[in-house]
């Protein structure tokens, strides 16, 4: 691998990943963005980066292990290869391969020994990291009936009518703004401190760079950043990405008061409300590492059928001591 072609990420290659990507739009993976490749790598800043040409490997740190993030052009799957095996080699550490797309999987895995991730697994509870259970797509058209008429929406309806019944006059009091990156940076400080509390709620080091830092301080050109409020005060901190024409995914959902049932979904279904009136028709609310995160999410929407797989090159036998542990 020639040293000259790997390089830190940093602000100014935010329209080099959106080209790239968008070349590769028609899959709709949510791994196809800026956001998702920041947030994944964020163990190394920004993350670090292989680049020859049109091909694009980003790389990031899980812990003791390394991660390559969303390879993408004419020689990713070499290119993930030699850099996944010079890492295992150097390091004694598994390296994950995290949205590689279908045809470079199946090479990864017959010509250059590849795992699905779960025989190594990511960790015991979600060995497939956030894709151990599937995207859920939203149809934000349905959501924004407000009589939710999609019998299949029977669940959210109840949280929905559930949070309206325990308001004044049956009024929900809650609203959404829409922020644009970089015109609008007025909502940074309250994302920030709606992330601290979701951090610190879950028993996280609110200091310990959470998933939310780097799209904070660096979100992509046009991403769609909402607050929301209920009565007046903060409750949530919304980021989507473009990963198709009128198609966007969901990178940020929080809402950290769990004292009001339904208030969660009443806040998310305003917001998906508001994409749809900017011309948004589909939200892909990305996969999950939990059941209970993936049985909230199918509230809105529905599966979808996986479009990239998650991989894994096991680090040389012997030499790992860490927590991940190999499945026979």
């Amino acid at each position: 691998m020639d040293p000259s072609e790997l390089s830190t990420i940093d602000p100014g290659d935010r329209d080099l990943y959106r080209d790239l990507f968008a070349q590769d739009w028609a899959l709709g993976s949510y791994g196809n963005c800026w956001t998702y490749v920041t947030q994944a790598c964020r163990q190394l800043g920004l993350g670090h980066k292989y680049l020859d040409g049109s091909t694009l490997v980003s790389i990031g740190r899980h812990g003791d292990s390394y991660v390559l993030t969303r390879p993408v052009g004419p020689r990713a799957a070499r290119a993930a290869a030699e850099l996944a095996h010079e890492l295992a080699r150097d390091t004694g550490a598994p390296v994950y391969l995290k949205h590689v797309g279908q045809p470079d999987a199946e090479e990864l895995t017959r010509r250059h020994g590849f795992l699905p991730m779960d025989r190594h697994p990511w960790t015991p509870s979600s060995p497939l990291d956030d894709a151990t259970y599937p995207d859920v797509l939203v149809n934000t058209a349905e959501l924004a009936d407000p009589g939710l008429k999609a019998p299949d929406r029977s669940k959210l309806r109840m949280r929905l009518n559930r949070f309206r019944n325990g308001c004044v006059d049956g009024h929900t009091g809650v609203s959404a703004r829409l922020y644009r990156p970089p015109e609008d940076e007025a909502w940074k400080q309250t994302a920030r401190e709606i992330a601290a509390a979701w951090s610190a709620g879950r028993g996280h080091d609110a200091n310990d760079g959470h998933a939310y830092t780097n799209m904070i301080d660096h979100p992509a050109d046009g991403a769609y950043v909402y607050l929301t409020e209920v009565d007046e005060h903060p409750c949530g901190f919304y980021l989507f990405e473009a990963i198709g024409p009128d198609t966007v995914a969901c990178y940020a959902n929080l809402c950290p008061d769990a004292t009001r049932p339904g208030l969660t979904e009443t806040a998310l279904c305003t917001v998906l409300a508001d994409l749809h009136r900017h011309g948004i028709t589909t939200v892909n609310l990305g996969g999950s590492e939990h059941h209970t995160l993936h049985t909230y999410k199918l509230k809105f929407g529905s599966p979808r059928t996986s479009t990239t797989v998650n991989l894994v090159t096991p680090p040389p036998a012997g030499t790992w001591s860490g927590t991940n542990r190999a499945v026979p």
